[in-house]
């Protein structure tokens, strides 16, 4: 976070009385420079020019920048397409029933828009960054949000519904629940992130609240906490596995063109189940534009690389110097000042031999007192090693692993591999997994998968660098199986 700088900072009501064009002018005037003349630098000798690639929003702060409709009820609310809100009920995206936007209809609709001073197709105003700068355009320029419109719009509202269904026919009362919610024995960063208990409200309105890593948790947990209570064949819970799917494909950081049309299919069939199950029940306006997510991912890439996760993170820091400063004279200026003693200290205190790892305690040991089958494997990996440096926690890129954890060690044909961490290993400044393999079974009821020890599964090593997947994962006995869920999806 120490990365994502601060440009402007003002308060809502200046927005509200001044509009975007006159808060963000300093900056516009900054980047419009930077696009027609450049900045020079001396190392490489000429003057290199840039622009801005996208504005990463929620829905409401998208729409107000870029110009667009800021009411999600009204007939026109998509920015990607000029679907009616009432055909958005019927028709999906696939269908091709909707016009995409274009750049033609665009300018048409924003000239409407100006000569009667009424919306057209949703279009309200001009884009503020589009006035200025050469090279933004709005229809190119605001990427769907992943973290507002799926962990904090389509899952509590989806798992609203599907509870209140599962609780209706009994299976499980609200109360067991909540319990299992509670005292479910989460490991390492799932513990981090657990889910609160499910509010009563939620009964009485279309969502279970809560915030973004805490549903995330929730959706992906949920098979173990109350699965083995529920019939397979269950319509509710199927709604609610598709669901975890299309979560796991959307965050993954790597898409082909199959992942891309699964992805497709997959959002279709889920909206098909949803009505089937709940035909009573409205979509809402993020659960069509999950729809545009496999179109979009092709133009952007993947979306979690798009995200706001990181800078509501670093909304974090002035939340904290609010509370702790507890002076709101001119908070603006606080905020403002506080941040950037912040940057000054990060950046004097960076260098860049800085260590990729961040390791708490490490203990430099001769081979020999190792497990004989641990010595094996690193000898035949480096034969002139005697020492090794062994640590039971480590951090790399954000992302902590210690002994015990499941990681990703391949794939095979679509399929993870799975394999426990039995111990960490620094070597030639290099992260290192001793590695016991580690077969994996799927079980489609939990959308997870069955790890069972086997004596043909060798213990092995390999560098971080090797995993199919980086992110480390938890397992959990459920009903005398020990599973691991996915986080998100891995691609050969």
């Amino acid at each position: 976070m120490s990365s994502i700088y601060l440009a402007v900072l003002c308060k809502s009501n200046d927005v509200k009385e001044y509009g975007f064009n006159k808060i963000l002018e300093p900056l516009l005037e900054d980047l419009a420079h930077l696009e027609e003349v450049g900045i020079f630098i001396p190392s490489v000798g000429h003057f290199v020019k840039g622009t801005v690639h996208v504005v990463i929003a929620d829905n409401l702060g998208a729409h107000s920048i870029a110009g667009y409709v800021e009411s999600f009820s009204s007939e026109y609310y998509c920015r990607f397409c000029t679907g009616k809100s009432s055909e958005i009920q019927i028709n999906e995206v696939r269908s091709g029933g909707f016009s995409l936007r274009k750049r033609e209809s665009y300018d048409a609709h924003l000239k409407s828009a100006q000569q009667t001073g009424s919306c057209c197709f949703g279009v309200k105003k001009e884009c503020v960054f589009s006035t200025r700068l050469a090279h933004f355009h709005v229809l190119s320029g605001y990427p769907p949000d992943v973290m507002h419109d799926v962990f904090e719009g389509v899952v509590p509202f989806e798992l609203k519904h599907c509870l209140s269904m599962l609780l209706s026919k009994k299976y499980f009362t609200f109360e067991f629940l909540n319990e299992r919610i509670v005292n479910f024995p989460y490991k390492w960063t799932d513990k981090t992130n657990r889910p609160h208990a499910i509010p009563r409200s939620m009964f009485s309105q279309n969502t279970i609240g809560g915030n973004a890593h805490e549903n995330w948790n929730l959706i992906r947990l949920l098979p173990f906490l109350v699965g083995h209570m529920v019939p397979e064949d269950e319509p509710a819970w199927l709604v609610l596995m598709d669901l975890k799917d299309i979560v796991e494909l959307v965050v993954s950081p790597v898409h082909t063109d199959e992942s891309i049309a699964y992805l497709d299919g997959k959002i279709s069939e889920h909206r098909q189940r949803f009505q089937e199950v709940f035909p009573g029940v409205k979509l809402i306006p993020k659960e069509h534009f999950l729809e545009h997510y496999p179109e979009l991912i092709k133009s952007y890439g993947p979306l979690v690389h798009l995200w706001t996760m990181r800078f509501e993170a670093k909304h974090h820091f002035f939340k904290q110097v609010a509370r702790v400063t507890n002076c709101f004279k001119n908070i603006p200026l606080t905020l403002a000042a506080k941040h950037q003693l912040m940057i000054s200290h990060s950046l004097k205190s960076y260098h860049l031999e800085k260590s990729a790892l961040d390791v708490s305690t490490v203990s430099t040991v001769p081979l020999t007192v190792l497990r004989t089958e641990i010595t094996q494997v690193i000898q035949d990996k480096y034969p002139d090693t005697e020492f090794v440096q062994i640590t039971t926690s480590v951090t790399s890129k954000g992302l902590s692993y210690r002994n015990g954890m499941i990681v990703v060690c391949r794939s095979l044909d679509g399929l993870p591999e799975f394999a426990e961490i039995i111990q960490m290993c620094i070597v030639q400044k290099g992260l290192c997994f001793v590695l016991k393999g580690l077969c994996g079974w799927y079980r489609e009821h939990f959308r997870a998968f069955e790890l069972t020890s086997s004596p043909s599964r060798e213990i092995f090593f390999l560098e971080l660098s090797e995993l199919a997947d980086g992110y480390p994962l938890a397992d959990y006995k459920v009903g005398g199986l020990r599973l691991v869920s996915l986080k998100r999806q891995i691609h050969s």
